[in-house]
C-alpha cells in the first residue's frame, strides 16, 4: 500500500493537521448531535488511523457531547473538525469539509426525486488501497448496515 498524505485546516486556518495513510471510510451521519453540531442536515466524516493523524498548526478545542463521545472544533473560529469515541480507541472521525481535497477520499452521491429536488443517499462510501469504491446502506438511525 502507498501511503497518502492528506492535509485539512479549519476556516481561519489556526488549526491545520495532517494525515499520512488511506482514509478507513467515509460516511454521511444525520443524527440529531451531528446535526446541532455541524448547523446542517448531515455531516460527512471521514475515519482515520488516530496513529497517522497529526496537528500541524495549533490546537483543537474539545468537548464531551455525550458519555464517551468527544467533539473536536476550532476555538478560534468555531470549525468542527473531528469526532472521537472511547469504544473506537484507534480511529479518529475527520469532518470531510475540513480536508484540502476531499475528493480523495469521497465519492459523492446524490439521489434526484421526481420534484427535482436532489438528496444525498443513505449509503457509506470507501475507498480502498487500490482505488476500489465499496459501499454499505447505512440505517436511518445513522448506524452502518453490514
Amino acid at each position: 500500500m502507498i501511503n497518502s498524505i492528506m492535509q485539512g485546516h479549519c476556516l481561519c486556518n489556526a488549526v491545520q493537521y495532517a494525515v499520512e495513510g488511506e482514509p478507513l471510510w467515509c460516511a454521511h451521519c444525520h443524527c440529531a448531535d451531528c446535526r446541532r453540531h455541524t448547523g446542517s442536515a448531515v455531516a460527512t466524516f471521514v475515519a482515520v488511523k488516530k496513529d497517522e493523524f497529526t496537528l500541524t498548526a495549533g490546537e483543537f478545542g474539545r468537548i464531551e457531547s455525550s458519555p464517551g463521545v468527544y467533539r473536536s472544533f476550532c476555538a478560534t473560529c468555531g470549525t468542527p473538525m473531528a469526532y472521537e469515541r472511547n469504544d473506537l480507541p484507534g480511529e479518529l472521525h475527520l469532518y470531510l469539509g475540513t480536508l484540502e481535497h476531499p475528493a480523495a477520499c469521497y465519492t459523492p452521491c446524490q439521489l434526484s426525486t421526481p420534484t427535482g429536488c436532489s438528496i444525498l443517499a443513505d449509503q457509506l462510501f470507501c475507498r480502498g488501497s487500490h482505488g476500489q469504491v465499496c459501499q454499505w446502506p447505512i440505517s436511518r438511525k445513522g448506524s452502518i448496515l453490514l
